[in-house]
């Protein structure tokens, strides 16, 4: 995970990343942000790339590709990482709560188990722009202890998952077996 050291966080933009493919819902977030007038960044590229650019309004920011060095800035210094996709993991959500930036997710697949709800982030039901709507009208209304998330990202280094998979291991070469 990320270990950023720099100036305080500019805090003044909602973040999206990944590859511009329909399932990951990239337009739900342009749409949203399009009719909240909502600063977005995005970071990507992808064969869905025309259509999402089409669809965006004068609030919406095309990134392009980033170097994965430059993505620690992107997630300290954004309000939230929106992650509107169903998928069964996900890095994202973790990469951002390693810098202690809250996360709001669509409330099904990995999210759920990386994402604590009003702790580290929150959760819209519903693909949907009203539903996402609602979801940032909550958080607008809520604070995040960025170190309390930071510490929550780190249950899930891979140290930590190393270390958790020999002790099973171990656990299971003292058993006896019949």
């Amino acid at each position: 995970f990320f270990d950023v050291q720099q100036g305080p966080p500019t805090k003044v933009y909602y973040l999206a990343l990944g590859r511009f493919v329909p399932y990951k819902r990239v337009d739900l977030l342009i749409k949203t942000a399009n009719e909240r007038k909502l600063p977005l960044k995005i970071a990507g590229t992808g064969p869905d790339e025309k259509r999402l650019r089409n669809l965006a309004g004068e609030t919406v920011t095309f990134l392009g590709y980033v170097p994965e060095e430059e993505v620690p800035a992107l997630y300290t210094n954004a309000k939230a990482l929106l992650f509107p996709q169903f998928e069964d993991a996900g890095v994202a959500p973790l990469e951002a709560q390693a810098t202690g930036t809250p996360v709001i997710a669509f409330g099904k697949g990995g999210a759920l188990d990386t994402v604590i709800d009003g702790e580290t982030g929150l959760f819209f039901q519903k693909q949907t722009v009203a539903s996402l709507s609602d979801a940032l009208d909550q958080f607008q209304t809520m604070s995040f202890d960025p170190a309390a998330i930071k510490h929550h990202a780190s249950q899930f280094r891979s140290e930590r998952f190393r270390e958790k998979i020999l002790q099973y291991v171990h656990g299971v070469n003292r058993c006896q077996c019949v």
